[in-house]
């Protein structure tokens, strides 16, 4: 079904394409579109060194892999957990705790940032603290208030 689906959604765009479609056109054309948040970026390199930083994604495996060697996410993030990966999806608990595993921490001890708010029940449920990610000075006054709540 799934090399079904693939072929008639080929066929599909190849009309968009006069009836020819070059996939590493049409591959290169989608990646192209990735524009990295390159303050965000920015400032997540620098707790690097303070933090265990991972990733929680559901991306397909060939955009998350892109990202990783494009923008260096290998080098920033010790914690991947990929839907395409694990097989499990966003928001299921599931995932939430296979990051926590991985990292070696209690939920309590975590933050999980999302720019989707429909993407938070897992980790709230498992107590993990969360910020609903809309700009970088926003995630910086979210995560300072984090450090000073459990420095207490």
């Amino acid at each position: 079904l799934r090399n079904y689906v693939k072929r008639a959604w080929s066929k599909d765009v190849a009309k968009n394409f006069d009836g020819e479609l070059d996939t590493s056109e049409l591959k290169n054309m989608i990646y192209s579109r990735f524009i990295p948040n390159a303050g965000l970026l920015d400032f997540i390199r620098t707790l690097h060194e303070k933090f265990i930083l991972g990733v929680i994604s559901n991306n397909p495996k060939e955009w998350f892999d892109f990202f990783v060697k494009t923008f260096g996410w290998d080098e920033i993030f010790q914690v991947q957990a990929v839907s395409s990966y694990v097989h499990i999806r966003k928001p299921d608990i599931k995932i939430f705790q296979y990051a926590l595993d991985q990292a070696k921490v209690r939920p309590e001890e975590s933050i999980y940032i999302d720019d989707r708010s429909d993407m938070l029940q897992g980790a709230i449920s498992l107590g993990m603290n969360v910020i609903v990610y809309e700009n970088v000075g926003q995630f910086r006054k979210g995560l300072e208030n984090f450090i000073i709540k459990h420095n207490n």
